[in-house]
């Protein structure tokens, strides 16, 4: 074959010009034993040329035998021949880029959890390339060209996590993977699947679900409703789902399917305080993982309707006061109290709608004393009432307290009325003359006589005798003590310490007043 030489070899022969010093050079043979047949030299010039294509993938290099010789019989002793010397020349077979990378598989198949994160390594994928040195590249694609979520260490083949992942919404993927040299490619099939995690807690249909009950319904238990959650998961084990109540001690009184998520009312629901509550609210939680999981939870309301099963109470004591000589100046009388009775039933409805009468009242002249407003329970007196009068000191009548509920219910209860005293009665003298003596030579402050007053009024601080002359006096004055009772008497004394004869009887006016 023509072409440029592979190298040159140059022997030196130190002979004169002439056949003894001209050289010629040939190729005796190759290191692999073969006969010369894959280069050839230039006997004059000792440039050697290949005689064929080289592949480097079979036969990377060559060892070759060149021998050197002139054209004179040597004169050296021993020596047959021309002068002869051999060179081992070593030729290298550069690789170029004749081969495609290629793969061992068709198929690869890698697998992992949808909770691994971001740059968490798959698989690795190795091509292979016949060329030496050569530098192989990996680039990844999905098969239809969509967006993937994983990527490729360009120079080792690894398949990483590249966006989080998840199961349900893509179970497995198709890749593409390309390895190339710069010059060719190759491709093989990738298919990762996607393996589920319990990562996702149970839902249920609804956020919150509400019923109603009527109060004391002995027929339990009763089934109120179902609830149900779905889990996106579907692992076996993680979407088996239990049930369980939480909250107000909803365990006592409802229960739930372990599976199934049916609730039942187990016992009778009370109303009314003050142990009874007008609704139940609990939470149902949905557990996957057989129980052992992940926790969804919704509100449940059961709102317990009234019955009519309380009669309206009264305070166990009621008392009310009125001042006596209040005029009615109109035809609802006059107000001086209200009573107020509790019913325990549903305030919203007529079970505790209380209206109020008098089932008892006192008459006087043949006409009631009190009256009652039936809304409000505002107590009135008819007429005006003398507390000096014994029979209108107290009195006591009975209320009634009945709601609107069908059948109605009502109670009962004793109103003590108290009427108070006002200072309207002046006050009077036991008697009408009082007579007495005293010495000329009485000292002063002697007690001549006592008197006392009374008052139809009620004993009260503002309600105390005080007593004085009615005129003046220089031989006496009034003095109010306490007598062996601690109520006043007036007390006459001696004023002057001599008195005299002409004033042997003196009539005295006594006043008697009262303290404000």
């Amino acid at each position: 074959m023509n072409g440029k030489p592979i190298v040159t070899v140059k022997a030196i022969d130190t002979d004169s010009d002439g056949p003894q010093n001209e050289v010629h050079y040939r190729i005796v043979g190759e290191a692999n034993g073969e006969e010369t047949k894959h280069f050839r030299i230039d006997e004059l010039t000792g440039e050697i040329f290949p005689n064929e294509k080289f592949d480097r993938e079979k036969v990377d290099m060559y060892i070759l035998t060149v021998e050197a010789s002139d054209r004179s019989v040597s004169a050296l002793p021993g020596a047959n021949g021309p002068n002869k010397d051999n060179v081992k020349v070593q030729i290298v077979i550069n690789d170029v880029n004749d081969n495609a990378p290629s793969f061992e598989e068709s198929k690869y198949i890698g697998r992992v959890k949808e909770s691994e994160g971001e740059g968490h390594d798959v698989i690795t994928i190795k091509a292979h390339d016949l060329d030496k040195h050569s530098n192989l590249r990996y680039h990844l694609i999905g098969s239809g060209g969509g967006r993937i979520p994983f990527g490729v260490r360009t120079d080792s083949g690894t398949i990483f996590v590249k966006e989080p992942l998840d199961f349900e919404s893509s179970d497995q993927y198709h890749l593409i993977l390309i390895a190339s040299d710069g010059r060719h490619n190759a491709t093989t099939n990738v298919y990762i699947h996607i393996e589920d995690v319990n990562d996702n807690a149970p839902q249920f249909e609804q956020q919150k679900y509400a019923t109603t009950v009527i109060e004391e319904d002995v027929d339990v238990p009763k089934v109120l409703f179902n609830v149900r959650a779905t889990d996106a998961d579907q692992d076996e084990k993680s979407s088996r789902i239990v049930y369980r109540l939480e909250g107000q001690g909803a365990e006592e009184v409802f229960r739930i399917g372990k599976y199934s998520g049916m609730i039942e009312l187990v016992k009778p629901l009370d109303r009314d305080p003050p142990t009874g509550v007008p609704s139940w609210n609990f939470v149902v939680q949905a557990i996957d993982d057989d129980g052992m999981g992940l926790v969804g939870y919704a509100d449940v309301q059961v709102n317990v309707r009234d019955i009519n099963d309380n009669s309206p109470i009264f305070p166990e004591r009621l008392f009310g006061f009125i001042e006596e000589n209040r005029e009615p100046i109109h035809s609802d009388g006059v107000y001086f109290m209200d009573v107020q009775a509790r019913d325990f039933d549903d305030p919203t409805t007529e079970n505790a709608n209380i209206e109020y009468g008098i089932v008892r009242n006192k008459l006087i002249d043949g006409e009631p004393v009190f009256r009652i407003d039936q809304n409000t329970g505002k107590i009135f007196a008819m007429r005006s009432l003398d507390r000096e009068m014994a029979s209108e000191r107290e009195f006591i009548i009975e209320v009634r307290a009945n709601d609107r509920g069908v059948p109605s219910r009502e109670g009962f209860a004793n109103v003590t009325i108290k009427v108070t005293d006002m200072n309207d009665n002046a006050p009077f003298f036991e008697k009408t003359r009082y007579e007495g003596s005293v010495e000329e030579t009485a000292p002063i402050g002697a007690a001549v006589m006592s008197f006392s007053a009374f008052d139809a009024d009620e004993e009260a601080k503002d309600n105390v005798f005080t007593y004085q002359l009615a005129e003046e006096s220089d031989y006496f004055y009034v003095t109010t003590d306490k007598d062996s009772k601690q109520s006043a008497v007036g007390v006459l004394r001696v004023k002057q310490v001599t008195l005299k004869k002409a004033f042997l009887r003196k009539i005295f006016w006594v006043g008697k007043f009262e303290k404000i």
